[in-house]
């Protein structure tokens, strides 16, 4: 997942370096052209402040109140509105290569806003106290896109998240992770719907191969553990428990012209047909979770 820059300001309005569905409106961006409309008062001064700071705009009552422009030492530029000495209002800010452009209250990021970075990244969505907060859309500059919910600076809620070589998740995100429920597709014709626990499957989940085969059950770690069916292109079917992506104990094995035994697996391998008759019937929608998860990891592994 790709990380994203937050703009941090402080007071009069700095950026820091670094990282529902409502309608994208109010704002699309703040071009300078619609600040210089603005234009400057006919009563603006320069002041030049105590920490070096240039003010060039209108005051009230000894503050700074109404259109703008501060430069500081630093090389940081904020065009726009103030209020009571803060920046409010419709405002643009530069610094270090990053532009925050949209609306501000009590200094900070508010709103509807555009953050672009320096290396070409952008968030546009809405804001609140500095923070990504609600509504927006990130771009990275690989190609990767976010679309959704944000809450505090992560990606929570719904939303969309496609990568360059093709692969999508559309489902919930908690804490920046893909966690909850959701659909993903791979660029070789992968799909998975199910359930994740911070970016791996995890939970009842149903997966498909572009070949025709498919696997409906439950993941742990991104594999397959507890009940679970899995069914080839062929007709085959193996119904039964899974530990860590391989068949292991008692299972029910459909062959293609139809015949139904159960047998022994252990760690992939079928051991033993049972002597009882199995019934050909479908297997149950509702599978039982895993008891528990043994420590040692697994290879997916299917074997017919």
């Amino acid at each position: 997942m790709g990380n994203r820059a937050c703009c941090a300001c402080g007071d009069e309005a700095t950026v820091e370096d670094g990282a529902g569905e409502p309608t994208l409106k109010c704002v699309a961006a703040v071009p300078r052209s619609a600040l210089a409309a603005d234009s400057l008062h006919e009563d603006a001064k320069l002041v030049i402040l105590e920490d070096g700071a240039k003010f060039t705009g209108c005051w009230r009552d000894g503050k700074k109140h109404g259109f703008g422009i501060m430069e500081r030492p630093d090389g940081s530029r904020y065009e726009g509105h103030f209020e009571e000495d803060k920046a409010s209002g419709l405002g643009r800010l530069e610094n270090g290569g990053n532009i925050y452009e949209g609306q501000w209250a009590e200094n900070q990021a508010s709103g509807f806003g555009r953050f672009t970075q320096k290396d070409g990244s952008y968030y546009e969505g809405q804001w609140l106290n500095d923070q990504q907060q609600g509504f927006g859309i990130e771009t990275w500059p690989d190609g990767s896109r976010f679309e959704g919910s944000y809450v505090a600076n992560k990606k929570e809620g719904r939303g969309t998240f496609s990568w360059p070589d093709g692969a999508c998740y559309t489902g919930e995100f908690l804490n920046n992770s893909i966690h909850g429920g959701g659909d993903y597709r791979w660029p070789d014709g992968r799909q998975y719907s199910g359930q994740w626990n911070q970016n791996s499957l995890n939970g009842l989940g149903h997966m498909t191969w572009p070949d025709g085969r498919c696997y409906r059950g439950f993941y742990v770690r991104d594999k397959k553990h507890g009940e679970g069916c899995f069914r080839w292109a062929d007709g085959r079917q193996y119904s039964g428990q899974w530990v860590l992506g391989r068949q292991s104990g008692i299972g029910r094995f459909k062959s293609s012209d139809g015949k139904v035994r159960q047998g022994m697996w252990m760690k992939g391998v079928h051991k033993a047909w049972l002597e009882q008759e199995a019934r050909d019937e479908e297997p149950a929608d509702c599978f039982l979770p895993p008891d528990e998860v043994p420590p040692e990891e697994g290879e997916d592994k299917v074997q017919s």
